[in-house]
């Protein structure tokens, strides 16, 4: 597009300044540098996952960015990158969204520069069907099958609870405030299980959980027996709908044993004003099953994603 020149390059420390106000063009609400900050740390691997895309005159006009967290991925250990804050100046529409356009360019080059031995084995996202249907024409989305159902309950009064809270000694369930070497161990213990997803190990939930800008909104709760972790859970409230952000545990964990644990879960989002709660599960496992013995039921998913990769 020799009438529309521009620059596509890695990001840089000194552009954190265009990149929040590319952000506030493309979607008409502000960043917090802290937020930023916390978003895009340059772990796991040593720098920040986003490509960017400047005008002649300066301006950066697009980005492409993403968030890298080690991860299993088809059976195999690697960084698993989230694609994220994906956006185009609205100045220049006509010139962004057509294989030749600046931001198709940004996306190939990010691929280019990040999908490869020690940055990210693979690219991923959650795009509503909109977006998803763009991406599949000019970004190469390929989506996955649904692996996870949805589920919900409206929540009753608190003490709907108390015939699964355990009564003193509390059989173990405890509150979290900070994610340690334990969490790791029963990461390690589940992970051969798990095809595909990232690892629950502390580092990665202190820094979702526990250190990022939301972190008021999330209650932890963890299971142990023996001296050893057996499972966690972590809630998020926001708009009185209670969340099950995780709820992880060891496989040969049985759906009575989490009780507890779900209870005091629900327990804690009942106190803190939600009034539904809802979970994205596997239907095959002890967490599903635990959930449904209290009234959850599998719904039609609500915010219309698509769990998808990029097909490099």
């Amino acid at each position: 597009m020799d009438d529309f020149p521009f620059d596509i390059r890695p990001f840089r420390e000194d552009d954190r300044a265009a990149f929040l106000a590319l952000f506030e063009a493309a979607f008409n609400q502000r960043m917090d540098p802290s937020v930023w900050e916390w978003k895009y740390a340059p772990q796991p691997t040593g720098r920040r996952q986003i490509m960017a895309c400047f005008h002649e005159n300066g301006d950066m006009i697009a980005a492409y960015g993403g968030v890298p967290h080690p991860g299993r991925f088809g059976g195999a250990e690697g960084v698993l990158t989230q694609g994220t804050d994906q956006m185009c100046h609205p100045r220049y529409p006509a010139r962004a969204l057509s294989r030749r356009g600046f931001f198709v360019q940004t996306a190939e080059a990010f691929y280019e520069e990040f999908n490869r031995p020690g940055e990210a084995a693979v690219i991923y996202g959650f795009p509503g069907s909109r977006h998803f249907r763009l991406g599949e024409k000019l970004l190469r989305y390929v989506g996955l099958p649904p692996s996870s159902d949805y589920l919900e309950r409206a929540l009753p009064v608190l003490s709907a609870w108390k015939r699964w809270l355990p009564a003193r000694p509390r059989r173990g369930v405890r509150r979290v405030t900070r994610f340690d070497e334990s969490f790791d161990q029963l990461w390690q213990e589940a992970a051969a299980g798990i095809p595909s997803g990232l690892a629950r190990r502390a580092r990665y939930l202190n820094h979702r959980y526990m250190d990022g800008p939301q972190r008021d909104r999330y209650e932890a709760f963890s299971w142990s027996e023996g001296g050893a972790m057996r499972a966690f859970g972590i809630m998020g409230v926001m708009d009185r709908t209670a969340r099950f952000m995780e709820l992880f545990h060891a496989p040969d964990v049985s759906a009575e044993a989490l009780m507890p644990l779900v209870a005091r879960m629900l327990a804690g989002a009942t106190r803190r004003g939600a009034t539904v709660a809802a979970a994205w599960l596997p239907p095959q496992g002890a967490a599903h099953a635990a959930l449904t013995r209290v009234g959850f039921v599998v719904k039609p998913e609500p915010l219309d994603f698509i769990y998808g990769i990029v097909n490099t």
